[in-house]
Formats: C-alpha cells, sequence, structure tokens
C-alpha cells in the first residue's frame, strides 16, 4: 500500500567543482545564445576544462541549447566524471527553466550509481528549483511490476553542486524542497495505485499509517486524525458522502486531519475530492472514459499530503482537512436519478445525474470546514470535463474570491504549475434567477461554480449535464415559466447538419459582454424560389419558433437576454434536420437547402460588433448547411 514514502535516492549540497567532482556522470546546462549554444552558469569550470575545443564540440554535436534537449558526451579524461550529461535550458534561464532541465536530466540519466548535477543554483530559489525538478523527473511508480529491482535505474548518490551549499538560506530552501517532493510523489503514489487496493476504508487505513508514520519519534509535528465510517457518517447525516457509496461494497469514509502549532497566524480549511473510483453510477461512463477514473480521488491525496508537508515544514498555520471518499458504483442499491438526499446541515439536494457526484461528497466536507471558521477554505477536486474543455488538460481552473484566487494563482506560478482563473463577470446572488443554474430547480439557486457565469476563458464549455439539485422534500417547485430562465442548449448531434459561414462570423465581435448582450440570432429567412412545399413548411416552423424566442430576448431584462439568444440557436438547430431533409438537391429545379439568414436586433449588438459590420449592411449574414452544397457567390449577397 502507498503511504508517506521513504527516499531511496540520497541527496546532498556541495560546493566542488563539477569538472573534479568523482561521479559516474555530470550534468551541465546549455543556454541558447546569438553565438549558438553555451555552458549556462554552474558549469564555469568545466567549460574552462575543454578550453578552446568546447565551441567546436557543442557545434559539431548539434548543440543548440534548446529547452528539453539533451546530449552526452564521453569526457575522455577532460574532467573527472567519464561522462558529461549536456541539457539545454532555453534562451531564458529562470527558476521554471532549471526546474524542467532538471527533471528531464533525471529522466535521461539512468544506469548511474552517482550524479552530479551543477545546472544554475546560485539562490535559494534556484536550489529549490533545481531539486525539486530533478528528484519529481526521476519518480517512477514501479511497486506493480514484476521485478521492480530491475525498473528501478534511479542513481544512489545525487548530489547538488553549487558554491553557496554552506549558506543557511541555501540549506533552508534544499531541506524544504525535499519536503514539497515527498508530498508530491506521495500523492502521486495514490494516484496510481489501483482502485481495487485503494477503496475509501483502504484509502482511509493508508492515511492513518502515514499521519502515525510522520508524528512518529521526538520532535515530530504533531497532526491529529479522526476517520469517520459509515455509521458514524449516518449519524452526523452525511447524505450526501452516503448516498454516492451507497452502491459499493466498500463504504465511504470521512477524514479529518487537524494541525494546531501554537504560534498560528492563520486558519487554513482544506477539502478534496476522494472518490476512488467514478463508474458514473447508475448514470454510468461510457468504456472509453473509465481507465483513468481511478484518479478521481487526486484532490483528497492533494489536501492530506499537502497538510503533512505544512506540519513537517512547521509552518504557523492553523489546519484542518477534510478528505470525503467514496466509490460510485454501480448496484442494485445505487442512488437513483430522482432520489432527494439530505445533507450535511439538514439541505436536501435532489439527484439527476448519479455522475455528478464529486459536489455531494464535497457538500458534506465543505459545510463541516465551515463550522470551524476558518480564514480560508481551499477545496481541491477533479472537476469538472467543463474545466478540460475551456482550458486543457494541463492548466487548472481556479475559482473563487478575487483575493484568494489571485494568491492561488501566485502560488502556482512559483511553482511551475499552470492555473487559470475562471471568473465570473458578475458577482453571483444566491437564489436570483442570474445565479441558477440552468439545469437546478431549486427555489433558493443551486451551489458550486455551475451557477456562476464563466469569462471568455471558459466560455467554450459544452452545456453542463442534468446533476444534483437543491429541493424542498415537501414541495418539488415547477420549472420555470416563459420569460424566466431560459431553457438549456442541447448538445449538437453529430447526424446533425452544422452551420458553417461564408465572411466574417457574426460571433466574432458579439460574444456576450457584462450587459448580458450575446452573438444575435433572432431570424430565418430563405429565397422562395429555391424552396421545396415540404421547405418551406420546415422554414415557417424554424421561424416561428424563432420568433417566439425573439420575442423573449427583446422583453427580457438585459441580464437574461444572453441566454434567451441561446434558447434561439437551439430553436433553429431542433428543426435544421427537418429543412436540410426537405431540401436536398434536385436536379430537374435545381434546388437547394434554403439560405438560412441571421438577423439582429441593434440592441443586442456589442460596439464591436456594430463597428465590424459595414455602414453600408444591415446587421445580417448568410449561413448554408454543410450537409447541402453551397450555391455560387451573387453579386449583393452579401457573401
Amino acid at each position: 500500500m502507498a503511504g508517506y514514502p521513504a527516499p531511496v535516492t540520497s541527496y546532498t549540497l556541495r560546493s566542488a567543482s563539477p569538472a573534479k567532482t568523482r561521479t559516474d556522470a555530470v550534468v551541465v546546462g546549455v543556454v541558447q545564445d546569438s553565438k549558438g549554444a553555451s555552458i549556462a552558469p554552474g558549469g564555469e569550470d568545466v567549460a574552462k576544462a575543454y578550453g578552446r575545443k568546447l565551441s567546436p564540440l557543442l557545434a559539431t554535436l548539434g548543440v543548440t541549447g534548446k529547452a528539453g534537449e539533451v546530449v552526452k558526451v564521453p569526457t575522455a579524461g577532460t574532467i573527472t566524471s567519464p561522462l558529461l550529461v549536456l541539457v539545454g535550458l532555453g534562451k531564458k534561464v529562470d527558476a521554471t527553466a532549471v526546474r524542467r532541465a532538471a527533471g528531464v536530466a533525471a529522466r535521461a540519466v539512468t544506469n548511474a550509481a552517482t550524479v552530479a548535477v551543477a545546472l544554475p543554483a546560485d539562490t535559494p530559489e534556484l536550489v529549490r528549483a533545481v531539486t525539486e525538478g530533478y528528484e519529481l523527473g526521476a519518480y517512477t511508480f514501479t511497486a506493480y511490476k514484476h521485478d521492480s529491482k530491475k525498473e528501478d535505474t534511479a542513481a544512489a548518490d545525487v548530489v547538488l553542486l553549487t558554491a553557496s551549499a554552506r549558506k543557511k538560506e541555501t540549506v533552508t530552501a534544499f531541506e524544504e524542497a525535499r519536503v514539497v517532493v515527498r508530498a508530491v510523489a506521495g500523492t502521486r503514489d495514490w494516484v496510481n495505485t489501483p482502485p481495487g487496493d485503494l477503496t475509501p476504508p483502504k484509502f482511509a487505513d493508508a492515511v492513518a499509517e502515514a499521519t502515525k508514520q510522520l508524528t512518529k519519534g521526538r520532535g515530530a509535528p504533531k497532526v491529529g486524525i479522526r476517520v469517520l465510517d459509515e455509521k458514524e457518517l449516518a449519524e452526523l447525516g452525511c447524505g450526501g458522502i452516503l448516498g454516492v457509496g451507497v452502491g459499493s461494497s466498500a463504504p465511504p469514509r470521512l477524514v479529518e486531519l487537524t494541525y494546531a502549532p501554537k504560534d498560528a497566524k492563520a486558519h487554513l480549511a482544506l477539502v478534496g475530492k476522494g472518490i476512488t473510483f467514478d463508474s458514473g453510477g447508475l448514470t454510468i461512463k461510457p468504456a472509453q472514459s473509465m481507465g483513468e477514473m481511478k484518479s478521481d480521488m487526486a484532490g483528497a491525496a492533494a489536501v492530506v499530503q499537502a497538510t503533512f508537508a505544512i506540519a513537517e515544514l512547521g509552518l504557523p498555520i492553523r489546519v484542518t482537512t477534510y478528505a470525503p471518499m467514496a466509490e460510485n458504483m454501480v448496484s442494485g442499491s445505487s442512488t437513483r436519478p430522482g432520489d432527494v438526499l439530505t445533507m450535511y446541515g439538514g439541505k436536501t439536494v435532489e439527484v439527476l445525474n448519479t455522475d455528478a457526484e464529486g459536489r455531494l461528497v464535497l457538500a458534506d466536507a465543505l459545510v463541516r470546514a465551515t463550522e470551524q471558521s476558518p480564514d480560508v477554505i481551499l477545496d481541491v477536486a477533479t472537476l469538472t470535463g467543463h474545466m478540460v474543455v475551456a482550458l486543457g488538460d494541463r492548466v487548472a481552473g481556479v475559482l473563487g474570491t478575487d483575493e484568494i484566487v489571485d494568491q492561488v494563482l501566485a502560488a502556482a506560478e512559483s511553482a511551475a504549475r499552470p492555473c487559470g482563473p475562471c471568473r465570473s463577470p458578475r458577482p453571483c446572488r444566491t437564489g436570483s434567477r442570474a445565479a441558477r443554474s440552468p439545469t437546478s430547480r431549486s427555489t433558493t439557486g443551486s451551489a458550486g461554480a455551475e451557477a456562476c457565469s464563466p469569462r471568455r476563458s471558459c466560455a467554450s464549455s459544452p452545456p453542463a449535464s442534468p446533476g444534483p439539485t437543491s429541493t424542498s422534500p415537501a414541495r418539488r417547485s415547477t420549472p420555470a415559466a416563459p420569460g424566466d430562465t431560459p431553457p438549456p442548449e442541447a448538445p449538437a448531434s453529430p447526424s446533425r447538419p452544422s452551420w458553417t459561414t461564408r465572411g466574417r462570423s457574426p460571433t466574432e465581435a458579439s460574444r456576450s459582454d457584462s450587459a448580458g448582450r450575446a452573438a444575435p440570432v433572432v431570424e430565418v429567412r430563405a429565397p422562395a424560389s429555391l424552396e421545396t412545399p415540404a421547405a418551406k413548411a420546415g422554414r415557417q416552423d424554424v421561424a416561428g419558433r424563432v420568433a417566439s424566442a425573439s420575442e423573449r430576448v427583446e422583453t427580457s431584462p438585459p441580464a437574461a437576454r444572453g441566454a434567451w439568444v441561446v434558447a434561439v440557436t437551439a430553436a433553429m438547430r431542433s428543426s435544421t434536420p427537418r429543412v436540410a431533409a426537405a431540401s436536398r438537391p434536385t436536379a430537374a429545379v435545381g434546388r437547394v437547402a434554403p439560405v438560412v439568414e441571421v438577423r439582429a436586433p441593434a440592441s443586442l449588438e456589442t460596439p464591436a460588433a456594430q463597428a465590424g459590420r459595414r455602414p453600408e449592411d444591415r446587421p445580417t449574414r448568410k449561413l448554408y448547411l454543410r450537409s447541402s452544397p453551397e450555391p455560387p457567390d451573387r453579386p449583393g449577397s452579401g457573401t
């Protein structure tokens, strides 16, 4: 079982010369410059040992210094070490470049018993970067290999060379980096462990064992732990955690950690999602989406190991950590769509999508966290898929109050961990229609990030799938009447024809802004000479739908107009197949799919959209269905 990992490779600081260090390999950085490539700071003694032969050697080997480049050079006695490893740093030498170069070197140097690393490390920041980069770059998970010893090619001894090795601040940076690395490696070990070996009870046991190892011995930090089983969760009324885990033979757990130093200057609450395996429940995931679902507990692993690191570093911060753990499985006892759960604190939630389980377990933990009145609550979770669509799979999204978001982003930048802010263009008000999730049936609004309208960085996210929503067990509120919250746009089906534009798209300059204005789509027209009777009937159906929704656009308050424009688009798409099917090209008369004309009322246009429109044109763009051939350009067509 993965726990708090014990170091296998020994790391030490020295101030020796890389040209005279007796190791199997020496790592030196190479920087790109106007003349080609040159040895980076830290490797000056190596450059001096090669003398005038160095530049021709680098040119012959094709060394450019590009970031990620690795070139191995047998030294033939020029320096004491038999192997020189040149690692590219790029054009700029900073902590991020050094950290990445160290990681590349760790993966490139194999089967060497001892390695000396002479990358730029003349400041505590760079020492921390070299240490973290090399150790994390050398990380491997071989616990389940048939012969893990053969798979282990890491060096037994790694020496970090820096002229400031004996300075107190350098030693402190080195030791702190090693603590952080152990926490990150422990998180990775838990995430990589197969889900059958890390069920909620086993995960809780692993955390308890890691806590025991951390707090053992004189002078060790004091970290308290409490593990709540399913009976205690039921007594507390944690319906979210129990509702997610009820379908699994492995019952859920809630692990609570506490670290309270006497000189604490702030109180931090950490909450991490711990779904040890997510099948989606009865709203089951596709098979291709389950392979990585053992990592759905990464949030819990991260906050637990962060607590260990804070305690080991002795930071003057009081920390209370909550790690709800459950396995979202399919069985006869699984929570069903339509079930109503009573959360910790008494709030009731109707479950519409059992694959939206993260918010359920986090809700119980977050309420318990608020009872401690912390200064800051940080919630770490692997949700949702929409964040991946908006920011990609290498950038984490950060949501919250501006002050805390800025602090998290600054910390992420210093750790070379890319994060992207996802802020609402206007404050969300609990209970307001503007702040309500499109899938909510609640009269009080739905909790969570789904209630916020993201900025452009998140605007590419697809519509959210129906998830759990808050409701009253005594009375279920009815769907909103027309003119209130508009219906969500249905995801486009692959079988439906999609839109394409000729010329500039009206959406380029008309994306939603703080006034609620959006890309205008309000009217549909088609030349009668090109239509079949069936196409005409289909067009009239589309026009009727759009006209009805367009009326809502004009009569709705500004904050709701952008949402109604989405409803107009949905109305057009819903009838598009009918129009397309009846408008196939006919050889006898040359009929084609009707031209769909998009008109925009001035009240919906942004200033940028108005400026982008030519003065002689009305706010019109013509679209064609991809399922039919496009007619040739005609004078005055506006295409």
